[in-house]
């Protein structure tokens, strides 16, 4: 959206060979150079929404990790913070539910950017490393996504849809 801007590092975790979010600065003045309107592909109580995702590799191996780049949309000025997610789950159990074999939960971009500050329209790209849990079995896992409330865990409830689904990955 900014051909000007130039991408950079935030500060050094203490704790890991990586930076606690990655960021992007663009000269003043600049204006954005959007694409055409895109549809959401999630809305969560027409609060927040998923604009565009990408994950790579699309195929991984136990253990590896997943690079997941969702960009998301604030449809309106927001006054909590939420929790994001990004979950892989495996096949449904005789109870219905989906083990989880890789989770990442936290606010988006490290917490750097809470969603509390997001106003109505802002775009925001949060990008996730998900570790695959080494005991996975081979197959298809779905990814998913969405927020909630911390400490009560109350998820933010998706509008005219019934799941998360961003997207499958194979796991070999």
């Amino acid at each position: 959206m900014f051909p000007g801007g130039e991408t950079g590092e935030g500060p050094q975790r203490p704790d890991r060979d990586e930076p606690y979010f990655e960021r992007f600065d663009v000269p003043a003045g600049s204006a954005p150079q959007l694409p055409g309107a895109k549809e959401l592909l999630l809305n969560w109580s027409d609060s927040l929404g998923l604009l565009d995702y990408s994950v790579e590799p699309e195929h991984v191996a136990p253990g590896e990790t997943i690079t997941i780049t969702l960009t998301y949309q604030a449809l309106t000025d927001l006054d909590r913070n939420y929790t994001a997610y990004v979950h892989l789950l495996g096949r449904a159990d005789a109870e219905g539910g989906s083990p989880i074999w890789g989770q990442a939960d936290g606010e988006p971009c490290g917490g750097a950017l809470r969603t509390g500050t997001w106003r109505a329209g802002d775009i925001v790209r949060d990008t996730i490393r998900l570790q695959v849990n080494p005991q996975a079995p081979a197959g298809i896992y779905r990814l998913e996504t969405g927020f909630y409330t911390w400490p009560d865990i109350t998820p933010l409830a998706l509008t005219g849809q019934d799941e998360a689904l961003v997207t499958t990955i194979e796991i070999r």
